[in-house]
């Protein structure tokens, strides 16, 4: 595939990654469509990331390399640790396969900044997929405005860029994303075990 049709591959992905996520907030009062969306958001979207990894050839080969990559053990640790946590909690343990989780982390992290870094750099690649990310989640502030008041409003855009950095930086340094899935689920699985006070701190590294 060329790089104009890889090009054209690339955005009508990210068109349908954004869109299905949209609109399932922008529906969320309609129960039949906004189901619909997030079906295809979460069942949709990951199949066609791995498609676009595996039609440009520099992907494909960090594809190779993460499917052989030592570092799966720590996503795997992290299913089991918190598995067993949740399923003493009397939860199941199959909760905690936060679908956001590895939808960003493949297209964010893996996607869009390793092809952005072929272009500006690894540094800047950090940065834009960072603004990326904030621009997805701000649907939230577009259709949940409310749940962001005053000074709520800019600290979420802040909170979603830092966040992205963060993710950025860490797959930066492993050059991969179990790391990152495995802190963004754990993140996610956190939240049961806090108490009220301090359930500030997995809601201000989640977008959700």
């Amino acid at each position: 595939m060329n790089a104009r049709k890889y090009a054209a591959y690339f955005l009508l992905v990210e068109a349908f990654v954004y869109g299905t996520f949209f609109c399932t907030l922008a529906f969320e009062n309609n129960t039949g469509l906004a189901g619909m969306f997030y079906g295809f958001y979460v069942y949709l979207s990951p199949v066609l990331l791995v498609g676009l990894s595996f039609t440009d050839p520099r992907l494909r080969d960090r594809v190779t390399s993460l499917i052989v990559s030592r570092d799966a053990f720590i996503l795997v640790a992290a299913f089991i640790v918190w598995g067993t946590v949740w399923l003493y909690l009397g939860l199941s343990p199959w909760g905690i396969l936060f679908p956001y989780a590895f939808i960003d982390e493949l297209n964010f992290r893996f996607v869009v900044q390793n092809k952005v870094s072929e272009y500006l750099g690894n540094g800047r690649a950090v940065v834009v997929q960072s603004i990326a990310f904030t621009a997805l989640y701000s649907s939230y502030v577009i259709f949940e405005s409310s749940g962001y008041p005053g000074l709520f409003l800019p600290l979420f855009f802040v909170d979603m860029f830092g966040m992205g950095v963060l993710y950025g930086a860490l797959y930066y340094l492993r050059k991969n994303i179990y790391w990152d899935v495995a802190v963004h689920l754990s993140l996610y699985a956190m939240i049961p075990l806090l108490p009220a006070y301090l359930g500030f701190i997995p809601y201000s590294m989640l977008p959700t």
